[in-house]
C-alpha cells in the first residue's frame, strides 16, 4: 500500500509539472527512512525544532496557524501552487 501511495503522489507531481517531492519523517523512524530511500528518495537536510511558547501552546508548522489570541507572523504574500487532477 505504501508503494502505491508513493507512486500516486509521484504521478500527481508529474501531472502538475512539479519539480520535486519532499517528505518529512521523524529522525528515529528508521523504517520509514529506509522505505523512502528504497524508492529513490535521498536525505537532504536535518531540521531542529524547539517549542518556545511560554504557556505550552504549540504553533502548527503544518498549517501555519497560531493559537487564538497569539501575535505572530503573517503568511501574506506567500504564493502556493495548486494542482488538482481532472478526476478529482
Amino acid at each position: 500500500m505504501g508503494r502505491a501511495l508513493a507512486s500516486a503522489g509521484e504521478s500527481y507531481a508529474r501531472e502538475c509539472v512539479l519539480p520535486r517531492i519532499t517528505l518529512e519523517t521523524g529522525a528515529a523512524n528508521v523504517r520509514a527512512q529506509s522505505f523512502y530511500q528504497a524508492l529513490g528518495y535521498a536525505e537532504e537536510e536535518v531540521r531542529l525544532s524547539k517549542l518556545v511558547s511560554a504557556d505550552d501552546r504549540a504553533v502548527s508548522a503544518v498549517s501555519g496557524s497560531l493559537p487564538p489570541g497569539s501575535a505572530g507572523c503573517s503568511m501574506a504574500g506567500v504564493r502556493r501552487r495548486s494542482c488538482v487532477p481532472a478526476e478529482w
